[in-house]
């Protein structure tokens, strides 16, 4: 059990930069605009795991299902792994994105970005591997950046990050 909850609390560290608020359903069909930098965006969010209805919780407190977030920021520290096919875009002074492929040559340390995502909710079931309990994720996170099929995080492509 104490394996799980440590495997539930990583999932939510990787998850916690990129979930929304939980929605009621009553915003628009086509959200609103929010701009971010990727401080603010990483001091917006909450998350919430309760280990007696196995549930995690995780969002933000100002986006909602269909909004548009836009992060503009300054690229603190740029490198590619390719290990991973990815790029790792440190924001300013805060959280790092991973972007799809090398953009290295496009971006570098200084530039000003700004990368447009879309918030959707997803609410999935997930079996602890060393138990037989179940676990409910109920997140917003980036349309961009989420795999549906294995409903778990994905680097973002590159056309969704342009300079400012």
């Amino acid at each position: 059990m104490k394996k799980y909850t440590a495997y539930a609390l990583v999932f939510l560290f990787f998850i916690s930069f990129t979930c929304g608020c939980l929605s009621d359903g009553d915003e628009e069909k086509n959200g609103n605009t929010v701009v971010f930098s990727m401080a603010e965006l990483a001091n917006d969010n909450h998350q919430y795991l309760d280990n007696v209805t196995k549930k995690i919780v995780a969002g933000f407190n100002s986006l909602n299902e269909s909004d548009t977030l836009v992060i503009t920021d300054s690229i603190g520290d740029i490198y590619y792994q390719s290990e991973y096919g990815a790029t790792i875009v440190q924001l300013g002074s805060a959280d790092a994105m991973s972007i799809e492929d090398d953009i290295t040559d496009r971006f570098k340390t200084g530039d000003t970005i700004s990368i447009t995502l879309h918030i959707i909710r997803v609410v999935f079931l997930r079996q602890d591997p060393n138990a037989e309990v179940i676990w409910t994720f109920d997140i917003e996170t980036f349309e961009e950046g989420w795999d549906s099929h294995n409903n778990f995080l994905v680097p973002i492509p590159q056309k969704f990050i342009d300079h400012a």
